[in-house]
């Protein structure tokens, strides 16, 4: 009994152009989608992010992950 093979992630290669320099190269993948990735551009060495097969510049502004400190206050007894 044969049955024919399915491939469930066949390779292939996504054609991206870097946002910053738009340098164009290929990104080898077994992912139908490329849902979240960072890459760094061959050609200018800056980093960009893949968002559903479209690359992005990253954004300029950071989160702050810093801790603050929180003001506590004094619970009066009655």
């Amino acid at each position: 009994m044969s049955h024919s093979r399915r491939e469930l992630n066949p390779y292939r290669e996504l054609q991206i152009t870097c946002p910053y320099c738009k340098a164009d190269f290929a990104i080898g993948t077994v992912m139908n989608v490329i849902l979240v990735s960072r890459r760094t551009c061959p050609k200018c060495s800056r980093e960009f992010m893949i968002e559903n097969d479209v690359p992005k510049k990253l954004d300029q502004k950071k989160p702050n992950l810093s801790v603050c400190r929180v003001k506590t206050t004094k619970k009066s007894s009655a």
